[in-house]
């Protein structure tokens, strides 16, 4: 069992109204996890329907997916789309909730979700429309059935699957290598890197949040230039609340070996105090393994 999260905006009604969520098949050009996602999607699992800045419907997966051609909907063939006929298709029952959500006014109640690598939210509450299917942790789930007082949909927990028995079912599949690779690398490889971190680290050394809910396995190297070995290495990330994770991620801050942040440009200072962060902020003095991973990501936003 699991809960999902699918980012259908303009597409919404046209799959509310037929039943179902379809998105195009991966290629060898194009490898993208929130199509890819659609493959692991079972039966009773619960989907939360995003659209016009809501959750307003919630469905549950009457099956597994299925190959399926592009529906005949004009939506689906928009110039500006990069889908093609040959897709995947999972059916569903849907209901209306009972009460809509704005994810934007209950970030504490969806926390860790939104800002998420893999996830369909922005860490400001908005929908990631690049990530059309999106897993949603348990927890969060739960949560938010209970917002939406759609309780009565809540599934029969399963055990969880470890690791291992995701990883092979995914390399059995009939699915494109772009496509299992893909997917492993998202949900496998991911949490094996976020337990050995937690497992390392307490808390966000700028912010001091020390509750695992809220924090976010950041890559010093990032996943899409690092080996398997590296993607895995604890030493090669950090655990840092969501803002500040954003920041790092996309280069607008780094650290030296001895800890300090390293601001990139008077914007970010600003972001900084309007955060109340203060700019001299520091990490722990780096280590032998982690000061390799962290003059790399200096280099690549231009710190040196």
């Amino acid at each position: 069992m699991a809960y999902w999260w699918v980012n259908h905006n303009k597409m919404h009604r046209a799959e509310l109204d037929g039943g179902y969520i379809w998105c195009p098949q991966n290629s060898e050009k194009v490898e993208r996890v929130g199509y890819a996602n659609l493959t692991l999607v079972e039966e009773g699992d619960v989907i939360f329907s995003y659209a016009k800045q809501q959750v307003g419907h919630v469905g549950v997966a009457k099956g597994p997916y299925e190959n399926a051609p592009r529906p005949s909907h004009k939506g689906y063939s928009d110039k500006h789309r990069d889908w093609k006929e040959d897709g995947w298709r999972v059916l569903v029952d849907w209901e209306a909730a009972n009460r809509p959500v704005h994810p934007k006014e209950y970030l504490a109640d969806l926390a860790p979700y939104p800002g998420q690598k893999h996830g369909a939210l922005r860490v400001t509450g908005e929908g990631k429309e690049a990530m059309y299917l999106s897993e949603v942790p348990e927890e969060v789930g739960d949560r938010l059935l209970g917002l939406l007082d759609s309780r009565a949909l809540k599934p029969k927990r399963k055990a969880s699957a470890n690791a291992d028995e995701i990883e092979r079912k995914i390399r059995s599949s009939g699915l494109p290598e772009t496509t299992k690779k893909a997917l492993i690398d998202a949900r496998v490889g991911q949490g094996l890197f976020r337990s050995a971190l937690l497992k390392l680290y307490r808390s966000c050394p700028i912010t001091g949040v020390s509750n695992p809910a809220l924090l976010v396995a950041s890559h010093i190297k990032a996943w899409k230039n690092g080996t398997n070995e590296e993607r895995l290495d604890p030493y090669n990330g950090l655990l840092l609340a969501p803002h500040i994770d954003k920041l790092f991620d996309r280069g607008f801050i780094s650290f030296s070996d001895s800890g300090e942040m390293l601001i990139s440009n008077p914007g970010t200072k600003e972001v900084l105090k309007n955060w109340h962060v203060p700019s001299v902020s520091r990490i722990p003095t780096l280590g032998k393994n982690q000061r390799i991973y962290m003059a790399y990501h200096r280099k690549q936003h231009n710190f040196e």
